[in-house]
Protein backbone atom coordinates (compact mmCIF):
# COMPACT_ATOMS: atom_id res chain seq x y z
CA UNK A 1 0.00 0.00 0.00
CA UNK A 2 2.83 2.64 1.31
CA UNK A 3 4.38 1.64 -2.06
CA UNK A 4 1.53 2.76 -4.19
CA UNK A 5 1.38 6.03 -3.02
CA UNK A 6 5.12 6.23 -3.01
CA UNK A 7 4.26 5.67 -6.80
CA UNK A 8 1.63 8.59 -6.83
CA UNK A 9 3.96 11.22 -5.40
CA UNK A 10 6.48 10.58 -8.09
CA UNK A 11 4.38 9.59 -11.07
CA UNK A 12 1.47 11.66 -9.90
CA UNK A 13 -0.48 8.50 -11.99
CA UNK A 14 -1.79 5.07 -10.91
CA UNK A 15 -3.64 2.92 -13.00
CA UNK A 16 -7.50 2.29 -12.41
CA UNK A 17 -6.62 -1.13 -10.69
CA UNK A 18 -3.95 0.12 -8.53
CA UNK A 19 -6.42 3.61 -7.46
CA UNK A 20 -9.55 0.50 -6.59
CA UNK A 21 -6.75 -1.44 -4.33
CA UNK A 22 -5.79 1.84 -2.55
CA UNK A 23 -9.39 2.63 -1.95
CA UNK A 24 -10.91 -0.54 -1.17
CA UNK A 25 -8.15 -1.74 1.18
CA UNK A 26 -7.02 1.54 3.07
CA UNK A 27 -6.87 1.39 6.90
CA UNK A 28 -6.00 4.13 9.33
CA UNK A 29 -2.22 3.98 8.50
CA UNK A 30 -2.65 4.04 4.72
CA UNK A 31 -4.67 7.26 4.97
CA UNK A 32 -2.17 9.19 7.97
CA UNK A 33 0.60 7.65 5.38
CA UNK A 34 -1.34 9.35 2.02
CA UNK A 35 -2.17 12.43 4.36
CA UNK A 36 1.10 13.18 5.35
CA UNK A 37 2.30 12.77 1.54
CA UNK A 38 -0.58 15.15 0.49
CA UNK A 39 0.37 18.25 3.62
CA UNK A 40 3.55 18.49 2.35
CA UNK A 41 3.26 18.73 -1.11
CA UNK A 42 0.49 21.53 -0.70
CA UNK A 43 3.48 23.30 2.01
CA UNK A 44 5.77 22.87 -0.90
CA UNK A 45 3.79 25.01 -3.56
CA UNK A 46 1.48 27.21 -0.50
CA UNK A 47 3.21 27.11 2.58
CA UNK A 48 1.26 27.16 5.08
CA UNK A 49 -1.07 30.20 4.72
CA UNK A 50 -5.21 29.99 4.15
CA UNK A 51 -6.36 30.97 1.45
CA UNK A 52 -10.26 32.22 1.82
CA UNK A 53 -12.25 32.75 -1.36
CA UNK A 54 -15.73 34.56 -1.62
CA UNK A 55 -17.71 35.59 -4.56
CA UNK A 56 -20.35 38.70 -4.39
CA UNK A 57 -22.80 38.72 -6.97
CA UNK A 58 -24.04 41.85 -8.00
CA UNK A 59 -26.27 40.49 -10.81
CA UNK A 60 -27.67 37.52 -11.78
CA UNK A 61 -25.94 38.00 -15.16
CA UNK A 62 -22.81 36.53 -15.75
CA UNK A 63 -21.08 35.24 -19.12
CA UNK A 64 -19.36 32.72 -17.52
CA UNK A 65 -20.77 28.72 -17.75
CA UNK A 66 -19.53 27.45 -14.59
CA UNK A 67 -21.60 24.40 -14.10
CA UNK A 68 -21.47 24.25 -10.51
CA UNK A 69 -23.03 28.01 -10.39
CA UNK A 70 -26.98 28.58 -10.49
CA UNK A 71 -26.21 32.12 -12.61
CA UNK A 72 -24.60 30.04 -14.99
CA UNK A 73 -25.05 31.47 -18.86
CA UNK A 74 -26.86 28.32 -19.80
CA UNK A 75 -29.18 28.39 -16.63
CA UNK A 76 -32.28 29.81 -18.04
CA UNK A 77 -34.54 29.16 -14.83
Amino acid sequence: MFSLIDKLEKNQVLSKAEYSYLIENHTYEVDEYLFEKARKIREKYYGKDIYIRGLIEFSNYCKNDCLYCGIRCSNRK
